[in-house]
């Protein structure tokens, strides 16, 4: 059953969505209806960003792909751009997963090259799926072949709205969690690419969620523990590998990682 905040989020989306495909009636009008989402797109970031706005904009772009075919720059210039701006800027892995066949047209029109589809749209879905970033590979296709295998996204035949819509309204936005409790913050070491970030555990609603401070903070929920030893708490992470958990010491460091190795370790609490 969905609570009435998502019911509401869901008939935005619907609304949003059925005005923007009407939109493309007729091919000058596409051009409109691609315009308007990649301005609408790019409008819509930074901390304040609505997620019922780039929902409707995932959804709007499936349509347009469903009807049209995924667009080409030769047609439509910048404005082409529109469905993997809209894609990259998804708010879960289950969304990018969903929606990921629209890459997949993308890439096989040639309108993605090997650069971006390995290095930045799969490094999105790695990271996604893993709470980690990738280290960046040569653009080849065996690298791409083994960035495929090590994510083993589900393949979709089509674009199966009603699980999109489910997934869109699910999203929790770290701004919009009011009465959140903070119980750790976190500096990391660099990551494979050289970046750093800071990491937080918070509680929302008798929920524990890990949180990657990015631009747009990434939410993974803590959904179970492992069997603790006496030195440390280990906790599952949701939308994550079966086997990656969090282990956070008593002496203050948080670690991501599995049985066998080590992702990313994090400094001591803030106080």
């Amino acid at each position: 059953m969905y609570s009435f905040k998502q019911k509401a989020i869901m008939m935005i989306i619907c609304l949003l969505t059925f005005t923007q495909v009407m939109k493309a009636q007729g091919n000058s009008n596409l051009l409109l209806a691609w315009k308007h989402i990649f301005n609408q797109d790019q409008q819509n970031r930074g901390p304040n960003a609505s997620v019922s706005i780039d929902s409707a904009n995932l959804i709007s772009v499936c349509k347009l792909i469903d009807k049209y075919g995924y667009p080409t720059k030769a047609e439509f210039s910048k404005y082409a751009n529109a469905p993997w701006l809209v894609w990259i800027h998804s708010r879960s892995y289950k969304q990018k997963e969903l929606t990921f066949k629209m890459i997949q047209e993308g890439y096989k029109k040639e309108e993605i090259t090997d650069e971006q589809y390995l290095n930045y749209f799969l490094r999105s879905l790695y990271h996604y799926k893993f709470c980690i970033s990738p280290k960046r590979l040569e653009p080849s296709k065996q690298n791409i072949e083994k960035r495929l295998l090590e994510i083993n996204p589900r393949e979709y035949e089509s674009f199966l709205y009603d699980s999109i819509k489910e997934s869109l309204a699910s999203v929790l936005k770290y701004d919009d969690l009011i009465n959140k409790k903070i119980i750790g913050k976190w500096g990391s070491s660099r990551d494979a690419n050289g970046a750093r970030y800071l990491v937080e555990i918070i509680e929302f609603n008798n929920r524990l969620f890990f949180v990657k401070k990015t631009v747009e903070p990434l939410l993974y929920e803590i959904t179970g523990f492992k069997e603790s030893q006496a030195d440390c708490f280990n906790y599952y992470l949701k939308h994550t590998v079966h086997d990656e958990y969090l282990e956070l010491n008593t002496n203050g460091t948080l670690k991501l990682k599995n049985e066998n190795e080590t992702f990313m370790e994090y400094g001591s609490t803030e106080k």
